[in-house]
């Protein structure tokens, strides 16, 4: 009987420890897994660099651009480097002019200068901007070029006039200047024994009219060196200006009044420049040209003259400024 329980102790032992050694089996890898995915969650949400085999973790935080960028922002920059580019590689030309009044402008009949025989004049120096140039293989099969261009012009306008103190209350009219005879005020005098004429001579003045202008044209230049150039814009004087307007001698009529320009008034121009290059020195090619000038709404309405210019030569070949 002893024997027997003696042997069934030995034997129910063994089963206890491969229980035991069952669950540390089953315990083990679930032990593992939790701290592999502990570790594995640390890694994910906190940030870690690597040092000498070392993991160092690293509390950094990322802030990401939410904003929106306009394309019209990124396209006008980018509109603005090219115009920069074009200013920077077109032609710039400066030009001196001496130019002659022949319209009539705002008077009726004759012209000023048929009837004081003094004739307008005036100077302008101009600086010229070429802004860009136009690709055309019909123009250059021709041997022409094409650009387009701004032009600021600065013009001292020498008016005739006259101080209206000359003029005799007693003026029925005027005689026009001609080969035989002066530019006269006439006057006309009833007394009671009769009537009394007479001729004053006239004196002419000058005013002088500062004037700035702005224009924007075309330009076309062949590889000859002839050069055509159109542009439009308006012009500003700086002073109050006035022209007489005259009539022949009649009696009970008006024989003069004023037409007057306010200061400051913006009137339309518009300028046709035909030109030829000469030579060149340096980086800079010189040319002469001849110059109409049409201002409608002026006291001088129509001007003609020649020039000098010299324009540096452009990157383009486009050469607006010659």
């Amino acid at each position: 009987m002893c024997r027997y329980q003696k042997s069934n102790f030995i034997e129910r032992f063994p089963k206890r420890n491969r229980r035991q050694l069952n669950l540390v089996v089953l315990l083990v890898p679930i032990v593992l897994a939790a701290s592999f995915g502990a570790d594995a969650a640390e890694l994910t949400f906190v940030d870690s660099i690597r040092v000498d085999g070392k993991l160092v973790r690293v509390d950094a935080q990322v802030q990401f651009d939410s904003l929106v960028r306009p394309i019209r922002g990124r396209d006008s920059r980018d509109i603005d480097r090219q115009m920069f580019a074009a200013f920077s590689d077109g032609s710039t030309r400066v030009s001196l002019e001496m130019l002659a009044g022949m319209g009539r402008g705002p008077l009726e009949g004759s012209r000023w200068s048929e009837w004081t025989g003094q004739h307008d004049f005036a100077q302008s120096i101009s600086l010229q901007q070429q802004l860009k140039v136009f690709k055309s293989n019909a123009l250059r099969r021709n041997g022409w070029r094409a650009s387009a261009g701004g032009q600021v012009l600065f013009i001292a306008q020498q008016l005739g006039g006259l101080d209206i103190q000359q003029i005799p209350d007693s003026v029925i009219g005027f005689i026009s200047q001609g080969s035989d005879q002066d530019w006269s005020a006439v006057t006309y005098e009833r007394y009671s024994n009769g009537i009394e004429t007479d001729t004053i001579p006239m004196v002419a003045g000058r005013d002088v009219v500062f004037a700035s202008a702005l224009q924007l044209g075309v330009g076309f230049i062949h590889r000859k060196g002839l050069s055509i150039q159109i542009c439009g814009g308006a012009f500003l004087n700086w002073q109050k200006s006035s022209r007489l307007q005259l009539q022949s001698p009649e009696i009970d009529g008006v024989p003069w009044r004023l037409l007057p320009l306010d200061a400051k008034r913006i009137l339309p121009l518009m300028s046709i420049e035909v030109g030829q290059n000469c030579f060149e020195f340096s980086d800079w090619q010189f040319s002469i040209q001849g110059s109409f000038k049409w201002m409608p709404e002026s006291l001088q309405n129509c001007w003609f003259g020649f020039g000098v210019s010299a324009a540096t030569k452009s990157s383009s070949r486009g050469n607006l400024a010659r």
